[in-house]
């Protein structure tokens, strides 16, 4: 069970994640209209947002959610799977 010290740490890094979703949504749709160069530049950005992004997923909220046995279990609003 997550404790409130876990709550603590991994609501900012949830609420970061998500504005990394909606920075990379945003880039996807400036990708669509952008000239050749233009779309360079913004994939670039855009690897670079999801592999920091896939770094901390891994690092600070897979282990937070992990309960006994590996099993996920849910921390600030995260749903997750208890097999």
């Amino acid at each position: 069970m997550p404790t409130q010290s876990t709550h603590a740490v991994a609501s900012p890094v949830v609420d970061m994640l998500k504005a990394d979703h909606k920075k990379v949504k945003g880039l996807f749709e400036e990708y669509k209209t952008a000239d050749p160069r233009k779309k360079q530049e913004i994939a670039k950005t855009a690897i670079q947002a999801l592999e920091i992004h896939a770094a901390l997923e891994e690092r600070l909220i897979y282990p937070a959610i992990r309960g006994p046995k590996n099993r996920f279990v849910a921390v600030c609003g995260v749903a997750t799977c208890t097999r």
